[in-house]
């Protein structure tokens, strides 16, 4: 199947940080995308979200919320690559539960749960 290693032509472990992703508010109204894979326990940050053109409440919330949930899409895409390039070295349950982590992937983007 294809891997991160195989796209990327090596090791990509420590290119991106890893998932899940979880959003805290700012008193500004900007929101912070975290992960909390610090080994001194504190919330790494990956990205400060302003806004947009607009700077509307919603977009911005939905704009964090699409950032947040990338590792989780990354996950879910290469899991749906790995079966599409070999459906028949599978389960014949595997299709569904790998479009059912995409659905929920999808909804975790979308409303920020699952």
């Amino acid at each position: 199947g294809i891997t991160m290693e195989s796209l990327e032509g090596g090791s990509v472990s420590n290119k991106h940080t890893p998932g899940p992703w979880g959003l805290i508010g700012g008193a500004d109204g900007d929101i912070l995308v975290t992960s909390p894979h610090d080994e001194d326990g504190i919330d790494d940050d990956v990205c400060l979200v302003y806004g947009g053109n607009d700077d509307v409440p919603s977009t911005k919330m939905a704009n964090a919320r699409l950032i947040a949930a990338a590792p989780d899409f990354l996950s879910a895409a290469y899991r749906l690559l790995d079966y599409f390039d070999n459906p028949e070295g599978h389960p014949a349950c595997i299709k569904e539960d790998v479009l059912n982590r995409l659905r929920e992937v999808i909804l975790l983007a979308e409303t920020g749960e699952v």
